[in-house]
């Protein structure tokens, strides 16, 4: 969410009611904001598919035009240039590694993300699980963050 264009979030909330689009729109804006302070460090992993997928207009991306598309990803590779170091995204194969969409927030909460609700975890050991899980993604990662944003500005060429 960090690193979204307002077009792409007006497409992904299209279906809300007003009041919850705007609720979106403004929790992901504070996310972006977040992400550009100084002192927030912040890791990201995906998968190289969702991205290309994204790029290819495939899945819940079908009907979002082309130069959004395109806009969309030139827009992640220059805030993944702006924020690196300490906004590190980094990019794992879907064939080799597994993860539904989940966040951890240090050692006192999780979170993992099921469609529209959160399950919320406090208990140390099921974050620790968490935690243990995110760092196999990175380790396991194909695409590393120093590379994220040179991966991302070659994706154009996919964009159809």
């Amino acid at each position: 969410d960090q690193v979204k264009t307002d077009a792409v979030i007006a497409f992904e909330t299209g279906r809300l009611t007003r009041a919850a689009a705007d609720a979106w729109a403004g929790a992901t804006h504070d996310r972006i904001e977040l992400a550009r302070r100084p002192e927030t460090e912040i890791e990201v992993c995906s998968s190289c598919q969702s991205i290309e997928g994204f790029a290819r207009g495939e899945g819940v991306w079908q009907g979002l035009p082309r130069q959004v598309r395109r806009e969309q990803i030139e827009h992640m590779a220059a805030m993944v240039d702006e924020l690196y170091p300490t906004y590190r995204w980094f990019l794992f194969d879907e064939r080799e590694c597994f993860s539904v969409p989940y966040s951890v927030f240090g050692p006192k909460r999780a979170a993992i993300y099921v469609g529209d609700m959160y399950f919320v975890f406090t208990s140390t050991e099921h974050i620790r699980a968490l935690a243990r899980h995110f760092d196999g993604l990175i380790r396991n990662a194909r695409i590393q963050a120093n590379d994220c944003a040179a991966f991302l500005r070659d994706l154009p060429g996919q964009v159809r």
